[in-house]
């Protein structure tokens, strides 16, 4: 019964001390800004930024990051496929002579390869006039082989789709039989029930390619069939040349859609291992970065973004709250930052202060605002009326201290219950042992006898309650006394190590074998005394890097309590 209590309370610790839950989706993106001649990415900030959680989730960067802005908001033009007219026209051709044959088995093998290649090429086939009418023909001899089959439902389904591939042209009478241009036109007149793609741009009047064919300038609207589409627009700009959008796709179904180009935005997005914007002047980059990484934000439908960008001398980065555009905290960094560097930055706009490391010292200042571009960062005091960098400092340091020391404080008492009940089950374990030794030779006719078995249980229970407890208070002490660290450390998982090898001797010496433990016998042992005591040492160390771990992915805030040479040091390192 009392093991069965001791196990119980094992059990309550490790809920004290949750493992950590599973991966979460991302809440903000990582996106880089600079003029074409910005210096290099500093490394040291990716790979923290890597192993960072911003609320609680990871930050969407690198080729994730450029893979999800790809699958969802927009991705490159397409290359050009230069053999594909070419072998559409010679499986077209060969198709066409087998439908002619009435060799449909043979045909219908050929136009589905032939399809299968219009949809994967026709934003470029559909360039040229030539290519669009060519996937055209192509598509309209499989309607013909349907209509001749007797197949009408398909044949009008498939036509439709022709539709959608190549909204614009008409089907020739010399290449079509006349039951095929007047499927098509049947199908034409009912497009204007269709839902519509409308799409804007800035700036306007650019012409828009839909699945490659440019059908009109912006703002533009068309009925179109239901199903997949390529939307990109072209726009010229003072004469300087044509400014291409990225390219959207877009699944239309039962209901209109709107899409909107900035067409800027799309020139200055370079999408390879980041997602980064890159202008062609530090004017220009800032003028419009923090706009465009708000934008991409929106976009992906994050909360914040973290925006690293290029500075006359070293880097910026800024926490951004999408739904306002208002950076809630901002790091200067230097040229190239070091890996402590990088790792205090990155805690600091985790839990949202604002940090100039540029410096020699490190010193606390206001978030960068969006009117204050190319601005140096400004000291907290400057914002402060008159209170000073110390006053706020001093201020946040009152609140963190105020924190922590009912964290420590509650550590320690957990701590001192801890020990104080390992202490009193080595006790309780050295009084079974003598109660043990005092009953060997004895029998029921010594005077004395039924005390000294009493004496024997008791001292027995006492331990594995005792135990039971010291795991509990434990468990739950030592975690709220260890130092937050950007990652948990290798010593803590060492620490870990040593106390599961001691709750697997625990475990076996509980389990091994006991000598007459009944009421009866005379010579008495309990092993499972030493290995209650072996559990309640190894568990709370077991716990530790878990609840380490734990609390480092899911704190919100960050606890600062140890001295420092001065209150700048004190808000800005955190120290547990």
């Amino acid at each position: 019964m009392l093991l069965r209590t001791f196990l119980a309370g094992a059990s309550i610790a490790l809920v004290v001390c949750p493992l950590p839950a599973a991966e979460a989706q991302p809440q903000s993106v990582l996106v880089i800004s600079g003029a074409q001649s910005a210096r290099r990415v500093p490394r040291t900030v990716l790979i923290e930024l890597a192993a960072t959680r911003i609320e609680g989730a990871p930050v969407l960067l690198g080729r994730e990051a450029v893979e999800t802005y790809r699958n969802t908001v927009s991705r490159e033009p397409a290359q050009e496929h230069p053999d594909a007219i070419d072998e559409l026209v010679s499986t077209t051709n060969q198709a066409i002579r087998f439908v002619a044959r009435h060799q449909m088995e043979q045909a219908l093998p050929l136009l589905q390869n032939a399809m299968h290649l219009i949809e994967r090429a026709i934003e470029t086939l559909s360039r040229e006039e030539r290519g669009a009418r060519q996937a055209l023909d192509a598509c309209l001899v499989l309607s013909r082989l349907y209509l001749e089959t007797g197949r009408l439902p398909q044949a009008r389904e498939h036509t439709l789709g022709c539709r959608r591939l190549v909204p614009d042209l008409t089907p020739l009478p010399r290449t079509h039989p006349p039951e095929v241009v007047e499927l098509v036109r049947t199908v034409d007149a009912h497009l204007a029930r269709m839902p519509a793609i409308r799409v804007e741009s800035t700036p306007s009047q650019c012409p828009v390619l839909l699945n490659g064919r440019e059908l009109g300038t912006t703002p533009f609207e068309v009925r179109a069939p239901q199903g997949q589409y390529r939307v990109q627009v072209v726009c010229d700009v003072n004469d300087s040349g044509s400014l291409r959008s990225r390219v959207r796709e877009l699944i239309l179904g039962s209901e209109s859609v709107t899409i909107r180009f900035d067409v800027n935005l799309d020139q200055a997005i370079l999408s390879e291992e980041n997602i980064i914007l890159q202008y062609r002047s530090s004017s220009v980059a800032r003028r419009r970065a923090h706009r465009d990484a708000e934008t991409i934000g929106r976009q992906l439908h994050v909360s914040t973004v973290l925006h690293l960008s290029a500075q006359a001398s070293g880097w910026r980065l800024d926490r951004v709250r999408v739904h306002d555009g208002r950076p809630s905290a901002s790091v200067w960094l230097s040229e190239s930052p070091s890996a402590q560097e990088a790792s205090l930055a990155i805690e600091a706009l985790r839990v949202g202060r604002s940090l100039d490391l540029s410096g020699s010292e490190p010193r606390v200042v206001v978030p960068w605002a969006p009117d204050e571009a190319g601005a140096p960062p400004r000291a907290q005091g400057d914002v402060d009326h008159g209170q000073g960098v110390g006053s706020a400092a001093h201020q946040s340091y009152e609140t963190d201290a105020y924190t922590n020391g009912g964290r420590i404080a509650s550590g320690l008492s957990l701590s001192i219950l801890g020990l104080g009940a390992i202490s009193a089950g080595i006790y309780s374990h050295r009084q079974a042992n003598s109660a043990a030794v005092r009953l060997r030779g004895s029998n029921r006719l010594v005077v004395g006898f039924v005390d000294m078995v009493d004496s024997f249980d008791g001292a027995r229970r006492r331990n594995l309650i005792l135990s039971g407890s010291a795991a509990l208070f434990l468990s739950a002490g030592i975690p709220l006394l260890a130092r937050r660290h950007a990652r948990t450390p290798w010593w803590s998982w060492t620490i870990g190590a040593a106390g599961l090898a001691a709750v697997f001797i625990g475990a076996l010496v509980s389990a091994g074998s006991r000598q007459c433990l009944d009421a009866d016998c005379l010579r008495r042992s309990a092993p499972e005394t030493i290995g209650a005591l072996l559990l309640a040492a190894g568990l709370p160390l077991v716990v530790l890097p878990f609840a380490q771990t734990t609390r480092r992915l899911n704190s919100r805030e960050y606890r600062s309590v140890g001295l420092a040479a001065s209150l700048d040091r004190v808000v800005f390192f955190g120290v547990f």
